[in-house]
């Protein structure tokens, strides 16, 4: 039945558009003309994301729940909060706006820029399992916090405040590290116009793996 209802592909579609609009920002910050004066780092990306996710939340959050993240989907899938269709179709909308929205910047973006598109990558010096345990703990923490906002005693929070900050402190942590994506399909897109795929899959298996264990935790207590 909730397949079948307008209400569900409109959703849907919010998940598309608002993982288009984040990617469209994150990759946009990738580029400059005047690198003597702005050069992309783990402090603007931190405060560049943080704020974009709290726009899109306070904005789209009461359609989709504006989850922009197949991690935090799982989690609420998990939680009970979603169907198994609602999940898969988000995660399928996710991907399909986070490649979109870096292809069209790619797009828009003079061919003497095009060097500087990059595929988001660990650290060379970071062991691969080390990336994926960075991805991890700060997945669980975003999961984790946005279960607790659930709760009906949280309902006077707006989420977009907590969930921003915890998106852009972790990447001014440990963005070094790993990039600290949080999130998959935030190293889709790069790895989409760069064609370079190189280790995609730690961003796959630490953020869920800290949604899961987010999850877990928060059951538990």
């Amino acid at each position: 039945s909730d397949i079948k209802s307008v209400l569900f592909w409109r959703d849907v579609l919010v998940e598309v558009l608002a993982t288009a609009i984040l990617l469209i920002w994150i990759t946009f910050s990738f580029v400059t003309f005047n690198p003597e004066h702005y050069q992309p780092n783990t402090t603007t990306l931190g405060l560049l994301v943080g704020m974009v996710v709290f726009i899109l939340i306070e904005a789209l959050g009461p359609y989709s729940g504006c989850h922009m993240n197949p991690a935090v989907t799982l989690g609420f899938f998990l939680n009970g909060h979603l169907s198994i269709a609602r999940a898969i179709l988000y995660t399928i909308a996710q991907c399909a706006g986070g490649a979109g929205g870096s292809a069209l910047v790619y797009a828009l973006t003079p061919s003497s820029r095009h060097h500087m598109f990059h595929a988001i990558l660990p650290h060379p010096e970071v062991a691969l399992a080390q990336a994926v345990g960075h991805e991890c703990i700060f997945t669980f923490l975003l999961v984790f916090t946005a279960l607790f906002l659930t709760l009906p005693n949280r309902k006077s929070v707006n989420p977009g405040f907590p969930l921003g900050f915890c998106v852009g402190t972790s990447i001014m942590s440990a963005g070094t590290f790993s990039g600290s994506t949080l999130n998959p399909v935030v190293a889709l897109g790069p790895a989409v116009i760069s064609r370079n795929f190189q280790d995609y899959w730690v961003y796959w298996v630490g953020p869920m793996t800290g949604s899961l264990i987010a999850f877990l935790l928060f059951k538990a207590i």
